[in-house]
C-alpha cells in the first residue's frame, strides 16, 4: 500500500487558532494549491487566501481586502476573487495584492474562466452575470431574479451555464438562454467537462447531468442531503460535496455513485471539491475543514520480475496504443497483464503486442503484470502510465 492512501483530515494545518474560519474555494496545479478562507468575529478583519507548494501540508497567508465568497487562478500568478459585497479583485503577483476590477452592484458568489481566453464570468444575488476581463465588467442580463450560485465555461467564453434556485440558464450568442430541460428542483452548483456534457446538485441531494447535447436534464441521483459543489476530472470521473461531511464520487460519468468513507474525518458543511488530477482530491468546509485523497486504492509502481523485469516498451506518455512485448526471452512464458486505473480496479486485460487505448479517458492508470509459479505469483511489476487525448 502507498503510504497516507485515502482520506486524509488536513485541517489541522490550516494556520488559524481555532475554527472560527469558514473554508469556501480551493484549487491546485500539481502540489500548489490555493484556499480561500472567511473569517468572522474579528474586528477588522477580512478574508484569507492560503497558499501551499507542498499539497496542503504547510501554508501562508495572504490577507485579502474583503471577505470573498470564490477564485479562479489562471496560473500561478494571476487569479480574481468574488466578493460578497460584489467586488470582483485580480492580482497578478500570486496574491501578494489585489487589484479592483470592478463592482457587479450585489453580492458576487462564483466567478470562473475558460481553459482558454482572458474573459470569464461571475455571478450572484438576483441574476447577476457579468463577464470578467483583466479591464473591467461588463453586464450580460439574465431576465431572472433567483439568485445564481455557480457558473461553468468549459470550452471558451461564448460558451457556457449557470444555476441557482430552480433556475439552469445557457449563454451562447453573446446572451443568456433559458433553453435548458431539467427537473423541477433547487440548484446549487454547475460543472461542464465540455461543450456538452455536464452535471448540477442541489437541495435534497439532487443530482442531474446532460444527455450529452448540453440542453437536456436528467435526474441521476438523489441522496440525504443538499450538496454544494460537484466537479469532474474528466467525462467519467467525478465527485459531489455536501451537507454533514457527505463526498459522493463516480467512476462512470454519474450513474452512479459511492458514498466516501469519511464519516469519521468530519461532519461539518463541505462547500467546495476539487480535483487536480485522477488520483488526488481536495474538500474545504465551515470550520476549516481541509480533507485530501490521495493515490486511491493504493496502487504503487513496483519492479519485481525476476525472471526479466519490465515488458513495458511504450513511453509513460501514451496516446492511442499502449504496446507490449511478447513472450519472456527466458522462459516462454506469458504473464498475465491488466491496465487499472487510479483506483485500482481493473479497466481491461492486455496482451502483447498493440492495445488500442482510445476509448478510455485521459488519466492515470497503472499496467499490472503477474507471472505465476503453479497457483503463487512468483513475481509483480507495476507501472504508471499517463493517458492523453
Amino acid at each position: 500500500m502507498l503510504a497516507n492512501a485515502g482520506w486524509v483530515d488536513l485541517s489541522g494545518n490550516i494556520p488559524w487558532p481555532n475554527d472560527s474560519i469558514d473554508l469556501h474555494d480551493v484549487q491546485f496545479f500539481g502540489d500548489e494549491g490555493w484556499v480561500l478562507a472567511l473569517c468572522y468575529g474579528y474586528p477588522n478583519d477580512s478574508g484569507r487566501v492560503l497558499h501551499t507548494t507542498d499539497g496542503g501540508q504547510t501554508f501562508e497567508t495572504k490577507r485579502l481586502p474583503y471577505l470573498a465568497n470564490a477564485m479562479h487562478w489562471i496560473d500561478r500568478q494571476e487569479a480574481y476573487i468574488a466578493c460578497q459585497n460584489g467586488r470582483v479583485m485580480r492580482t497578478t503577483n500570486g496574491g501578494d495584492t489585489w487589484l479592483l476590477i470592478g463592482s457587479a452592484g450585489s453580492a458576487a458568489y462564483d466567478i470562473t474562466f475558460p481553459p482558454t481566453g482572458d474573459t470569464g464570468m461571475v455571478c450572484g444575488f438576483q441574476g447577476m452575470a457579468k463577464r470578467v476581463t483583466a479591464s473591467g465588467l461588463i453586464s450580460t442580463p439574465t431576465g431572472v431574479n433567483s439568485h445564481l450560485y455557480s457558473v461553468s465555461f468549459p470550452v471558451s467564453a461564448a460558451d457556457g451555464w449557470t444555476c441557482g434556485g430552480t433556475i439552469i440558464l445557457h449563454y451562447y450568442e453573446g446572451q443568456w438562454h433559458t433553453d435548458q430541460a431539467y427537473p423541477s428542483e433547487g440548484y446549487g452548483a454547475i460543472f461542464f467537462a465540455n461543450d456538452s456534457r455536464g452535471w448540477c446538485v442541489g437541495d435534497d441531494g439532487i443530482i442531474i447531468r446532460t444527455s450529452g447535447d448540453g440542453h437536456n436534464w436528467n435526474q441521476m441521483w438523489k441522496c440525504d442531503t443538499t450538496l454544494n459543489s460537484v466537479f469532474f476530472r474528466d467525462t467519467l470521473r467525478g465527485w459531489t460535496v455536501g451537507g454533514w461531511g457527505v463526498i459522493l464520487s463516480t467512476t462512470d460519468g454519474g450513474l452512479s455513485w459511492r458514498r466516501e468513507p469519511t464519516s469519521s474525518l468530519t461532519n461539518d458543511m463541505l462547500i467546495r471539491v476539487f480535483a487536480p488530477d485522477t488520483g488526488t482530491v481536495y474538500v474545504v468546509g465551515n470550520r476549516k475543514t481541509f480533507l485530501k485523497y490521495t493515490s486511491a486504492g493504493g496502487i504503487e509502481e513496483r519492479n519485481r520480475l525476476t525472471a526479466y523485469g519490465s515488458r513495458l516498451t511504450a513511453p509513460t506518455i501514451v496516446h492511442g496504443v499502449l504496446s507490449l512485448e511478447g513472450d519472456c526471452p527466458r522462459t516462454g512464458t506469458v504473464p498475465k497483464t491488466a491496465l487499472l486505473d487510479a483506483t485500482g480496479r481493473k479497466v481491461t486485460d492486455l496482451h502483447p503486442g498493440p492495445n488500442d487505448v482510445r476509448a478510455l479517458a485521459p488519466g492515470v492508470y497503472f499496467v499490472r503484470e503477474l507471472t505465476v509459479a503453479g497457483r503463487e505469483p512468483s513475481a509483480i511489476n507495476v507501472r504508471k502510465v499517463v493517458k492523453t487525448d
